[in-house]
């Protein structure tokens, strides 16, 4: 199960990090554990009269730098041991981006195959109220996740408010007419292409012309789409996780975006060679950005990667088995902690205009995406030169300093 290898692999780095930093035994053990955990019974019964029993969590890891902040999930395999592995991934991504937010998880073991959203809303404004007591938004405050989208945050938040009154800074991810932030739902295309930009610079390449193959949903897709004027490269390889449209002289990426925005199934498309989603890290391309769950690259196939950069659009989809793979093939690959806190900063921005009672456009809204992303990559290529480290333990390393700065400082240790 996907959720064993991210449970595997934060306890991996975690150590890797804290043996690096010379951290002492005491705040490995303050670190290592959750400060908080919910555990609530949902009792459903839908239009049918069938009745379900669920089982909602939250799981309140750190706080030590601010409000614990993280993604509440609908998801029927959920466990204790994976929501515990994803609320320290958000205390990693939070301090690393250097947010005054910890690190929290939760979500409700639903089956949403089929699920009518009435039923999940029903179990989301359940969750919310049995936990509202220790939530909002100086306390912990939820955002989207697996089976969560902006209109069930809003849900959220109008339970939360039958309690509180109306606290639009409780919850983030909502709709832009319940002031959510503009282009929220491109923050990780617009985290990747910045990054992007840094890593070229920072290696002394030009990102024109470079060849580039993504994985990823149709809304992403068609997102990088909209960036390549900015990144001036190539598209010659997209992979929906049904198949993979590979064409060598590069896409016309206004038929591909109209074809796709259509619903039109990828494989369907017109031009270009149509492979496996198993074919998909061998394309033979300068950039590879994978991010759908049937394109995880393992230790067997990080020696198929032709690549020289790659872009970590989901957690884990580089296993630490294919670091060592990659370094030695001299690929550069940017890690999902890092892409990813992408969702983290536009949260951040939502929460703050929310508390201000201000709104951003978009152009602010990048700007101050592009002076985090910027000022962050500085310290990790410190970082990765002093302590000869890959991007990704120094991502860890750069996280858990500052957590465990901010823990001693308050003196839980």
């Amino acid at each position: 199960m996907r959720s064993n290898f991210i449970i595997s692999e934060t306890d991996q780095l975690f150590e890797l990090a804290a043996d690096k930093l010379n951290l002492d035994d005491d705040l490995r053990q303050v670190l290592r554990v959750p400060y908080r955990e919910i555990k609530v019974e949902i009792p459903l019964r839908d239009m049918t009269g069938e009745f379900y029993l669920c089982h909602g969590y939250r799981i309140q890891h750190n706080g030590a730098r601010g409000p614990y902040y993280g993604g509440v999930n609908l998801d029927h395999s959920l466990s204790r041991e994976a929501i515990t592995a994803m609320a320290a991934r958000n205390v990693f991504k939070t301090a690393l981006m250097n947010v005054p937010f910890g690190g929290a998880c939760g979500g409700i073991d639903l089956n949403c195959d089929n699920t009518p959203f009435a039923l999940r809303e029903m179990a989301l404004r359940s969750y919310t109220g049995k936990i509202s007591s220790l939530i909002g938004p100086y306390k912990d405050i939820l955002s989207t996740g697996k089976n969560v989208d902006p209109g069930l945050m809003a849900c959220i938040m109008d339970e939360y408010g039958k309690r509180h009154g109306y606290v639009h800074s409780s919850v983030t991810g909502k709709p832009e007419a319940l002031s959510g932030t503009a282009e929220r739902s491109m923050a990780l295309v617009t985290a990747a292409c910045y990054l992007l930009d840094l890593t070229a610079r920072g290696m002394q390449m030009q990102l024109q012309g470079m060849r580039m193959a993504i994985a990823a949903s149709v809304e992403h897709i068609c997102g990088f789409i909209d960036c390549m004027d900015f990144l001036g490269c190539i598209l010659v390889a997209v992979c929906d996780g049904e198949c993979t449209v590979y064409f060598p002289d590069g896409f016309d990426l206004d038929d591909l975006k109209g074809f796709l925005i259509q619903g039109n199934r990828l494989c369907d498309y017109h031009t270009g060679d149509k492979l496996s989603v198993d074919d998909f890290a061998g394309i033979e391309t300068d950039i590879l950005l994978p991010g759908l769950d049937p394109v995880a690259i393992n230790a067997d196939i990080a020696h198929r990667v032709k690549a020289r950069l790659l872009v970590e659009l989901k957690d884990t989809m580089v296993f630490l088995s294919a670091d060592t793979v990659l370094g030695e093939k001299g690929v550069v690959v940017i890690p999902d902690v890092l892409v990813t806190s992408g969702i983290v900063v536009m949260d951040y921005f939502e929460w703050i205009q929310n508390i201000q009672q201000f709104r951003w456009d978009y152009d602010q809204v990048n700007e101050e995406m592009a002076k985090y992303f910027s000022e962050t990559f500085k310290i990790l290529r410190e970082y990765t030169n002093k302590y000869e480290v890959n991007y990704r333990i120094a991502s860890y390393m750069l996280a858990l300093e500052r957590v465990a700065a901010a823990t001693r400082l308050r003196g839980y240790v």
